[in-house]
């Protein structure tokens, strides 16, 4: 802390946290120098940090001053230990995705066209199993569709591509976009409720693993550019109820998981349901998130917790 009692740049939450306990010691010994009328204290905060003294003959009047700059101080200190919820990405409308992906009026198809020409495994019940696509780009390779349900909609932009991969729908109206340039390989999409969404945005990439969506109306999304390695799974529920003994009220709501453009999911990590991961996040191999990821961050652990501030990532070396 400066002389004047402000945050340094560049000090990261540890930091500040460090500063907001000392001043909190700080303060309570003050408040037993005033209540004693004794008028020397000098007093160390902690880090580093400004020495803060009082000394002589100094009156009630000064003391509870000082009090009063701490208690400012602390205010400031609390705000800035108190990170900002990352900003939740939209889930876009459905109309303008399409339009923003294909530009215009896209091609329209049905699985069923797909399955007769070879290129997919299809296996249906029900009604409007659409896909959107255009047939001369897209590419599939050994992939299979598990559809029980009415209106579906599996919605590939130009470029996508899918290897070994299974598309599973238990509900209806049920809804897949994949966004341009997205390369999937070996991994389950599966939507287990009505009125279900999973997105996958423009240049991303998964290689391995399961994004699930259980209970009717949730979402799982993915931003642009993010890359999200082998064995991941994410989910928007437990998809069993844990139940408060006393009330009968179920205390594991499910609810959308979202991750934000350019995030770097590593192996095997786990992301829960509600989960919001801020852009350019790194999230450790073996992880388990449970609480949101704040932007630029890398978190690691089960759960996961903050290990690094302030950075990014790129996939060159």
């Amino acid at each position: 802390m400066s002389s004047a009692g402000e945050l340094q740049p560049g000090w990261g939450r540890r930091d500040v946290e460090a500063m907001g306990a000392a001043l909190e010691a700080t303060r309570r010994d003050l408040e037993r120098v005033r209540d004693s009328r004794a008028w020397r204290i000098g007093h160390a905060v902690t880090g580093g940090l400004r020495r803060m003294t009082l000394r002589g003959h100094s009156t009630e009047g000064a003391v509870q001053a000082a009090i009063d700059r701490i208690e400012e101080v602390q205010r400031s200190v609390s705000a800035s230990a108190t990170p900002p919820s990352p900003p939740t990405p939209a889930i876009p409308e459905w109309d303008a995705w399409l339009a923003s992906a294909f530009g215009g009026d896209p091609p329209r198809a049905y699985l069923t066209d797909m399955a007769q020409d070879h290129r997919i495994w299809l296996s249906t019940t029900g009604l409007g199993r659409e896909l959107i696509a255009d047939p001369e780009t897209l590419q599939f390779e050994k992939c299979s569709f598990d559809i029980e349900g009415d209106d579906a909609t599996i919605a590939l932009a130009p470029g996508a591509s899918l290897h070994r991969c299974r598309i599973i729908v238990r509900g209806h109206r049920a809804r897949v976009a994949i966004g341009a340039g997205v390369e999937i390989r070996e991994t389950t999409l599966r939507i287990d409720a009505d009125d279900g969404t999973i997105l996958v945005g423009n240049a991303s990439n998964c290689f391995g693993g399961a994004l699930l969506v259980h209970e009717d109306g949730l979402s799982v999304v993915v931003g642009e550019d993010c890359m999200l390695s082998r064995d991941i799974f994410v989910r928007t529920s437990d998809s069993h109820s844990v139940v408060d003994m006393l009330s009968g009220d179920r205390i594991n709501p499910p609810a959308s998981v979202v991750l934000g453009d350019h995030v770097w999911v590593g192996a095997e990590a786990r992301i829960q349901k509600g989960v919001t991961v801020g852009e350019h996040a790194v999230i450790g191999a073996n992880t388990v998130v449970t609480h949101d990821v704040p932007p630029h961050t890398v978190v690691a652990g089960n759960p996961a917790r903050v290990v690094r501030e302030d950075v990014t990532w790129r996939r060159s070396l």
